[in-house]
């Protein structure tokens, strides 16, 4: 059954052609094919606007690599909900495959190893076989692999059910739209983990203030994005949208609307510690309200409508959703010492940026221009233009690179009439390996030099980092 054409946003489309680029080296066809629709895949995700959009208006070739079979795909995506590629490679590779993937260290080319000598295609055959130690026994498969293989998989598990905050807040702010597109919302905002931006998230938590409930829940259970729906009841409902998060909506009546905030946002240690400091000022705080003890029966709230007032009348300061762990904070907000938190309104440049090579080498994502200007408007001091250099280089790049003019290297170029300094040039010693030629001193002295490891990246940390950073050119 084609899903609803509306819910295939730009995440959902690269989703499916990365996929599509795994099934094809899984089947053992053109690695480059693969690479072709993974590289789109990424694009997409780069882009300000709905692929959708740019098919309606006859623009998908604007993104970079889109040949016809690609735009085919997308076309058919957008259009049906499915792709007839995709639909065919996955009726091609044996079920259950692709999932191993999901493990680190895995690829295409040993899945398909281990899938054609051991016959294994779930990730719990997978786990079995290398406890085993058969895995050992396949081509470019030893000991070590083994062991990282099953370090993988647990880490797999511990981690499956939650998701990154970027991806968690894009969902929830996909719902708000809706929902204020949708219905008449005084107040909304997303609470839980997800406001205290914490790295990864369980569930999204949404609360409403509104004195009837009814076409809230019924707009936010038939919201486009909605894949499943698990429970519609008459202030809490959850739904299933994209990538499987779960979305929890709770309505409360507005005069909570500050008390139903701070105790949905959390932690629960943060909430903990603040019930026992309202009860040492004989104060009751709970989801409706702060009360005096004895008082909550008769309505009678201290304070509930904003959260600033919830705090006052507790005799602190209003506390960041951020620093509400329980690590300090309340005693903190008690002195009013909290501390000032960094926003990206502080920010006067980033200095460690990344080409792009798989777009276009010299220039990364986008034109230096672009970048520049982009940088300036946030208010930027000075904007680097990042060539990466070192490393074990395919073919003949090495040679090719050492034979480059360090006068062009040195070269500082403007970016216009941006209010920012002169652009500067950082060098960026990308793969940090022994055999790698180190630039000449002359190449990197005048600039600055910042050195990651981008490889070998199961090496001992010593080994890895510790070389590089004994050059005296590196930041």
């Amino acid at each position: 059954m084609p899903r609803d054409a509306v819910t295939f946003d730009n995440e959902a489309i690269a989703n499916v052609l990365d996929e599509i680029g795994d099934l094809i080296e899984l089947k053992g066809e053109n690695v480059f094919r693969a690479v072709t629709y993974r590289q789109v895949a990424r694009s997409i995700r780069d882009l300000r606007e709905p692929v959708a959009a740019l098919l309606e208006q006859g623009r998908l070739g604007e993104i970079p690599k889109t040949g016809p079979s690609v735009t085919e795909a997308i076309t058919q995506l957008i259009q049906t909900g499915e792709s007839k590629r995709h639909a065919d490679l996955l009726a091609a590779v044996p079920a259950g495959l692709i999932t191993l993937l999901r493990v680190s260290g895995v690829g295409p080319a040993t899945a398909r190893t281990i899938h054609k000598e051991l016959g294994i295609t779930s990730i719990d055959e997978l786990e079995e076989a290398a406890k085993a130690g058969r895995l050992r026994q396949l081509p470019k498969i030893q000991a070590k692999t083994e062991e990282n293989i099953l370090k993988s998989i647990t880490a797999l598990r511990q981690r499956t059910g939650r998701s990154l905050i970027h991806h968690a807040r894009a969902a929830a702010n996909e719902m708000i739209t809706t929902l204020r597109e949708r219905t008449d919302i005084a107040q909304i905002s997303i609470c839980g983990s997800s406001r205290r931006y914490r790295e990864t998230i369980g569930d999204i938590d949404l609360l409403v203030a509104a004195s009837d409930a009814a076409p809230i829940m019924n707009a936010f259970v038939s919201a486009p994005s909605v894949e499943r729906v698990l429970a519609h009841g008459d202030t809490k409902s959850s739904v299933v949208v994209a990538r499987g998060l779960q979305i929890d909506l709770r309505v409360v009546p507005p005069d909570s609307w500050g008390a139903a905030l701070l105790y949905f946002t959390g932690s629960k240690e943060h909430n903990v510690r603040l019930r026992g400091h309202a009860l040492r000022k004989k104060q009751l705080l709970n989801e409706y309200g702060l009360y005096a003890v004895g008082a909550e029966a008769r309505g009678q709230e201290i304070a509930s409508r904003t959260e600033e007032d919830v705090y006052a009348a507790l005799g602190m300061d209003w506390i960041p959703p951020e620093l509400r762990e329980d690590h300090g904070e309340i005693d903190a907000a008690l002195a009013h010492a909290l501390p000032d938190l960094l926003t990206v309104g502080d920010m006067r440049g980033d200095l460690h940026t990344h080409t792009r090579p798989h777009v276009r080498p010299e220039r990364g994502a986008h034109r230096r221009a672009r970048r520049g200007s982009a940088q300036a408007q946030r208010g930027a001091r000075a904007v680097p233009h990042p060539r990466r250099y070192g490393g074990r280089h395919p073919r003949k790049r090495r040679p090719r690179l050492s034979r480059r003019d360090p006068a062009r290297l040195r070269r500082r170029e403007r970016v216009g009439a941006l209010g920012v300094r002169p652009v500067t040039r950082r060098h960026d010693q990308a793969h940090p390996r022994r055999d790698a030629e180190p630039l000449r001193d002359r190449v990197l002295a005048p600039d600055w030099t910042l050195a990651g490891a981008a490889r070998a990246l199961r090496r001992r940390s010593e080994r890895r980092h510790c070389g590089r950073s004994r050059d005296r050119h590196v930041a």
